[in-house]
């Protein structure tokens, strides 16, 4: 973690953390970050939750209430092409939703992307992925999420 005007991080440790970044632009008040986790992992749950590693999760401090703009996505598949895997993400800590998930019905694994403009995020809000399916097993691996204040 790179201590600037804001904290990225990213979540787990070892070889399933590959990357958290952080970014201050000088002369603006813009801030992002980046965390990234590469590690296969499998859900049966039917509500959002964290895999057996959390996140990732990007924290942004730019010094005042400011609207975000999220990416985030992961190779996902699923055991049945009759359910549906889904990864959203807590903004603010506030629960994910289907509203604004990137999915997959697939058997075989897809890079599935998803992007969502936040407005009026508190100075100092975590943004965590989260993970449910509609049935079956959802594997999600590669998953990243990227954040950026804008104005």
């Amino acid at each position: 973690v790179i201590n600037t005007q804001l904290t990225g991080t990213a979540v787990g440790t070892g070889a399933s953390q590959v990357s958290a970044g952080d970014h201050t632009h000088a002369g603006t008040a813009e801030t992002s970050g980046t965390a990234q986790v590469t590690t296969n992992e499998t859900t049966t749950s039917t509500t959002y939750t964290d895999l057996a590693t959390a996140g990732p999760a990007v924290t942004l401090s730019p010094g005042s209430t400011q609207n975000h703009l999220l990416w985030y996505g992961a190779y996902m598949s699923m055991s049945v092409t009759s359910q549906e895997g889904l990864m959203s993400v807590a903004i603010a800590g506030a629960g994910a939703s289907d509203n604004d998930a990137a999915g997959t019905q697939n058997t075989d694994p897809v890079n599935s992307t998803y992007f969502i403009y936040a407005t009026s995020v508190t100075n100092g809000s975590t943004h965590t992925a989260k993970y449910r399916v509609t049935g079956g097993t959802g594997s999600f691996n590669y998953r990243r999420l990227v954040a950026t204040t804008t104005a």
